[in-house]
């Protein structure tokens, strides 16, 4: 068969106003509109065409590949550290421990016995609210010198409840210490919560990042420094497409905001984790539901993802299953060993309905911003 690289010239182009003419045939007389459907204050259309894409989104640069994380509770470090070993050696790339108590040396110590620092990303959630993260991160910076190890080269993030008490000399000493010893490690949390409106998570994402800029600068820090160190947590709900773009927009937003402060963006990153399940007593019902959201963070350019397993509603407070565990690790390697949704960056880019259903969450959360809302 002899090869011919531009079958498509074998067809005549279709205008949008023919396919919307066919649309309405189709439709037996039903309103085209009738079609759309909404996302939080906005109105989408199913279809799209070229012929409205007179200029086209830039494909996102960054994102290929992420970081399979787990969540362990710590309130018994012992159990922690033995969950840590277990997940690492079946392919957890990036653990976080939520923590209700100070620790010191020798108990954090105890917490990371065995685990090797320079090969994972640890990340560390703060849930009582007087503890002072700056005081975790030298303890963790004796761990570091004492395995000999450069501070420079270890990857993470330290986050906290926000109930904290924490004031503004203290976030300033954190960061401080930070940029000095911990370039790698990102301290300066933009917790987003769930919302049923993207466009207001997205809004509430932006007003955190210019609160970290503008207090921070403020106090003599580079706004470089301040983006380098700031690390986006946001939800994935089964919306597959709206929280597929709920990402992409993110990426769009964070350069933009950069831009409006003349700052280099760098790279930010972006930390995925499920929303909690509806209900925890239908855990297979949850694990079907698991591929899809996986998906729309993976394809929406997450560098790191939690899967939630499949019954438990509260990582920090529940214990799951070793099975549901597994399962949700397992998820992971799945989506890149079988599927390679690690081989592709920005695979939404080129779709006219993902770049419009971006640029609209965008926008519209970009408006909220501007305008204070």
């Amino acid at each position: 068969m002899p090869h011919r690289p531009n079958l498509f010239d074998e067809f005549p182009p279709v205008s949008k106003a023919e396919w919307l003419e066919k649309i309405k045939q189709d439709l037996k007389g039903k309103a085209v509109e009738d079609l759309n459907w909404q996302v939080g204050t906005l109105k989408v259309s199913p279809f799209h065409h070229l012929d409205e894409r007179k200029d086209h989104s830039p494909s996102l640069t960054e994102g290929q590949g992420w970081l399979i994380g787990e969540d362990l509770p710590a309130h018994d470090l012992t159990a922690a550290n033995k969950l840590a070993h277990k997940a690492l050696l079946a392919g957890v790339e990036s653990l976080q421990f939520y923590i209700d108590e100070p620790l010191g040396d020798h108990r954090l110590e105890g917490l990371l016995e065995g685990v090797d620092l320079s090969a994972v990303r640890i990340q560390f959630y703060e849930e009582n609210k007087n503890a002072n993260p700056g005081g975790l991160l030298h303890h963790l910076f004796h761990i570091v010198k004492n395995r000999k190890l450069d501070p420079a080269t270890l990857t993470g993030a330290v986050n906290w409840t926000p109930h904290a008490t924490l004031v503004q000399d203290d976030l300033e000493e954190l960061l401080r210490f930070a940029t000095a010893h911990f370039p790698k490690v990102r301290v300066l949390p933009v917790n987003v919560e769930q919302s049923k409106d993207p466009a207001t998570e997205l809004a509430a994402m932006l007003r955190q990042l210019d609160h970290w800029l503008v207090t921070m600068t403020q106090a003599g820090f580079s706004s470089r420094d301040v983006l380098n160190h700031t690390q986006v947590y946001l939800r994935v709900n089964a919306n597959y497409f709206v929280s597929l773009c709920k990402f992409r927009a993110a990426r769009m937003l964070f350069h933009h905001l950069a831009g409006a402060w003349e700052a280099p963006a760098g790279t930010p990153f972006m930390d995925a984790s499920f929303a909690a399940w509806e209900s925890a007593e239908s855990p297979y019902n949850n694990l079907i539901q698991a591929t899809t959201q996986a998906m729309s963070a993976i394809a929406g350019g997450a560098d790191r993802l939690t899967v939630l397993p499949a019954d438990v509603q509260d990582p920090a407070r529940e214990e799951s299953s070793p099975t549901f565990r597994r399962l949700a690790r397992n998820l992971h390697h799945i989506l890149r060993s079988e599927s390679y949704l690690d081989a592709v960056t920005d695979p939404a880019a080129g779709s006219y309905f993902f770049e419009d259903l971006t640029e609209k969450l965008a926008a519209e959360a970009w408006r909220r911003f501007a305008e204070g809302e």
